[in-house]
């Protein structure tokens, strides 16, 4: 999503060079995935990325030879790495863990389509979703080779401010599989909106598609509209709970309109209030992680850009506690992630020593004391084993 990346464009700054991995770390040995490790990408959000492996045992980062896209995440299935280069590099790279993360396949999806996730069913197929396009992607994961293209033109918004008309895109997001079906998230921005920043007008869908047929089967409206980053399910209260952010309006367009939401898998509702609300965080809520039906962190904006990790409680609603707080005046906070161990991974990009900082959630406490170093500033994580 690139109105995301307007701020951080704004707030970061960037570097002009990327520098070359230390010596030692090239001989480090990066060969299969034992234990937890987490997979990080780090840009200098300019000319180039970077895709490195952390183990937290050793608080020691190793950088792959991966060619990277500035704008770029990921995604870890079925023993492999999957990059998704973003606009203006439009491509899938498929990396193997079992020979050191060296590349297999890049494969294009589509000059110009800015894709913004991949879903692997299998190590048959798999979906890309695409932002400026209306047909969602069926694919072979690891050659590219396109099935076919489900076409979700209707879904676009029906309504906008601006003098230029509907742009005609229906957003596709992120992507979450359970149990036989895919849930795809429609943000249905008004992208030519009077305000000159793509604004929620219209209400914004999850869309469950059954990947045995690859039919649409059912549209859910969200609650609040805007639907951003990575989606969670886990068991709470008595069924299973897909977790997902609503921020609404955010950045520049900032209200207090929206929070965390979740929705009953069994029945395909959301739940009656917002499990997080934004007037709680004090701030847009931009990414999250679930742990259990007491605890969940969230990644938090404020409208002065203030980043803040807070620990909530999802069964109640309530602030917990800030793990971190960065002023707008010192970098960026981007990216978590959450280990089977406990262990929470987040994208520490301040300007003058940015890196991982890892934190145990039993305790609250901070395990590294300065920043892992990754090369780049970081920006998303994903835990890649456990």
């Amino acid at each position: 999503m690139k109105f995301f990346f307007l701020i951080v464009f704004l707030f970061l700054g960037c570097r002009n060079d990327i520098q070359r991995p230390p010596l030692e770390s090239v001989f480090f040995p990066l060969s299969g995935v034992v234990g937890e490790k987490a997979g990080v990408i780090s840009s200098d959000f300019s000319s180039g990325g970077r895709f490195s492996i952390i183990d937290p045992g050793l608080f020691l980062s190793t950088p792959t030879f991966a060619n990277v896209h500035s704008d770029a995440v990921l995604r870890y299935a079925f023993g492999r790495v999957y990059i998704v280069n973003r606009l203006n590099r439009d491509s899938i790279l498929v990396l193997n863990p079992d020979l050191a993360f060296l590349p297999e396949k890049e494969y294009s999806v589509g000059q110009g389509s800015n894709p913004q996730d991949i879903a692997v069913l299998n190590s048959e197929k798999a979906y890309v979703s695409l932002y400026n396009s209306t047909g969602l992607l069926v694919i072979h994961p690891n050659s590219g080779a396109v099935l076919k293209t489900i076409d979700l033109s209707t879904y676009s918004e029906t309504f906008t401010t601006g003098s230029a008309g509907l742009d005609g895109k229906p957003e596709m997001h992120r992507m979450i599989l359970h149990e036989g079906y895919l849930y795809l998230q429609l943000q249905r921005l008004d992208r030519n909106d009077s305000s000159g920043y793509p604004a929620p007008t219209s209400p914004s869908y999850l869309l469950k598609i059954n990947t045995s047929t690859d039919l649409v089967e059912k549209l859910i409206q969200t609650p609040y509209p805007n639907p951003i980053g990575k989606m969670r399910i886990i068991n709470f209260l008595g069924a299973p709970h897909l977790f997902v952010c609503l921020p609404a309006r955010l950045g520049f367009l900032s209200q207090m309109d929206g929070g965390i939401a979740a929705m009953n898998l069994l029945t395909d509702t959301f739940r009656p209030t917002l499990i997080y609300p934004e007037t709680t965080a004090g701030g847009d809520i931009l990414d999250m992680v679930i742990q259990n039906e007491n605890s969940g962190f969230a990644f938090v904006l404020d409208a002065y850009f203030n980043k803040m990790i807070q620990k909530f409680d999802p069964s109640t609603g309530n602030k917990l506690a800030t793990l971190a707080y960065y002023p707008s005046s010192y970098g960026n906070l981007s990216g978590v992630a959450l280990s089977n161990s406990g262990k929470l991974y987040t994208g520490d990009s301040n300007f003058s020593n940015p890196g991982v900082m890892i934190y145990d959630t039993n305790t609250l406490t901070r395990l590294t004391p300065q920043p892992i170093d990754v090369g780049l500033r970081p920006f998303e994580i994903e835990i890649i084993g456990n």
